[in-house]
């Protein structure tokens, strides 16, 4: 019991089914948070303030306008995604809004970016799989970065392998250790077995 008392113990946070944003994976983050779903595109931008050739009242965002057939070059043609030619008008109102979303969807972008540089992802990337076997280089020449390894680890149990289905870690350097024969559910308690089983790493022997 004193024993189990000593053991170093991970703080996991509460077990969730549901991934925040900053455990999804890039394309699922960009799905959501992206210029496509911001509608910031191109094309998208430009949408309700595009016309085709005509001689009617038009609706410009909230204005409704009257266009006469003579008068269309005095507007931008652009040459539209599906091959057709539109006119398109831009005023003050809607440039500033469009300049002010962009800004705020780069801000958005540039605060994922240093996040994925950050923390486990900088050192194992993005764990994609449900099922997830992590290999771990401990031979001597790996001696100085070790207890940098072993916060990676720690972060990455933290982080990303708790969202996981299955999982085992495997050392090697003259020997290889696995932590388990095979892939384990993860739960509370193989996640902290698996942080006691990192914590006891030690670098020894060549790379095999």
């Amino acid at each position: 019991e004193m024993q189990l008392k000593n053991e170093p113990r991970l703080p996991l946070p509460p077990q969730s089914t549901e991934k925040s944003e900053k455990d999804l994976s890039s394309a699922e983050w960009l799905n959501q948070h992206g210029l496509k779903s911001a509608r910031g595109r191109f094309y998208d931008a430009l949408t309700p303030q595009a016309f085709r050739h005509c001689d009617k009242v038009v609706k410009l965002g909230e204005e409704e306008r009257v266009v006469h057939a003579k008068y269309c070059q005095k507007f931008a043609h652009v040459k539209w995604w599906d091959g057709s030619v539109k006119h398109v008008i831009i005023n003050r109102n809607f440039f500033e809004q469009y300049q002010t979303k962009i800004e705020n969807n780069i801000v958005t972008i540039e605060k994922r970016i240093k996040w994925v540089e950050q923390s486990s992802k900088q050192l194992f990337g993005t764990l994609l799989e449900d099922n997830v076997c992590i290999l771990l280089d401990v031979s001597h020449s790996m001696q100085p970065n070790l207890q940098n390894l072993k916060k990676r680890l720690e972060k990455l149990i933290t982080e990303q392998l708790r969202h996981k289905e299955k999982f085992t870690l495997v050392s090697f350097g003259s020997e290889i250790k696995c932590f388990s024969d095979t892939l384990v559910r993860v739960t509370p308690e193989t996640l902290q077995g698996a942080w006691r089983w990192c914590s006891a790493l030690q670098c020894a022997g060549s790379t095999n």
